[in-house]
């Protein structure tokens, strides 16, 4: 829901991510139409067969 709130908004979406996005928040993130990361922030993505 906060990805489709993200992606309709009729504005530009700056998504910041200064530590980790893991999971959900990783796609949030991706939602956003500039995306700034620092070097040392990571994203986290799991692996749909793992079924977390």
């Amino acid at each position: 829901m906060i990805y489709h709130i993200l992606k309709d908004y009729k504005g530009f979406a700056t998504v910041e991510v200064e530590v980790v996005a893991a999971s959900a928040a990783t796609l949030i993130a991706m939602a956003g139409d500039k995306i700034i990361m620092r070097m040392d922030a990571w994203e986290l993505v799991h692996d749909p067969p793992a079924l977390v």
